[in-house]
């Protein structure tokens, strides 16, 4: 089994335009609400060309670690959750990350 991830949070689901880059906004949720999202890290390849000097281009490519987050249904909560303790059978410990202390979302992801 690999890595497992699953994020945690009251913050409220961004609405806006920028849905796909962010998920969470930063307000809480209404009413105490819970969001459950599972965390899927990818890696984001850049190329970037640079001259040495008129006749000779370099390229230089990076690699960036980031994660996708998928929204877990709120009447699936308990499901998932069942699910995925019945399968870890990886012997790996279990890790509870509190996120906050004025760092954004995708620097504690990566944490």
């Amino acid at each position: 089994m690999t890595l497992q991830t699953v994020f945690i949070t009251n913050r409220e689901l961004n609405r806006g335009k920028d849905r796909k880059k962010r998920l969470f906004g930063k307000g809480r949720a209404k009413y105490g609400a819970i969001h459950l999202a599972d965390a899927q890290q990818r890696e984001k390849q850049k190329a970037r060309k640079y001259k040495i000097n008129n006749k000779i281009t370099r390229t230089r490519k990076t690699i960036k670690k980031t994660y996708q987050l998928e929204l877990q249904p709120t009447d699936q909560h308990s499901n998932y959750l069942q699910q995925l303790v019945a399968n870890a059978d990886n012997d790996r410990p279990w890790v509870f990350f509190l996120q906050g202390n004025n760092q954004t979302l995708s620097k504690n992801l990566v944490k």
